[in-house]
């Protein structure tokens, strides 16, 4: 049940990445959790897909971290 650490939100998407490792890589960082998107699914995100969008892109939401399990219970109400 990893912990998700961190929430991003790409504006004007809807959609939402759940951070629960990141690392920093080739000058990049790169991070891995759960998205909430068109299709729900674990993968790898880097900082650079997010700052390649156009302004304003991200914003890191205020998020206490939480077991994965406990994220998924909220997300289904």
């Amino acid at each position: 049940d990893p912990i998700i650490l961190m929430e991003l939100q790409l504006l004007g998407f809807g959609w939402r990445w759940f951070v629960t490792e990141c690392e920093i890589q080739d000058g990049d960082i790169l991070f891995f959790g759960y998205v909430q998107g068109d299709c729900p699914e674990w993968g790898y995100f880097r900082l650079s897909d997010f700052l390649s969008q156009p302004l304003p892109y991200f914003i890191a939401q205020d998020f206490e971290p939480k077991p994965f399990s406990e994220l998924k219970k909220e997300l289904q109400d």
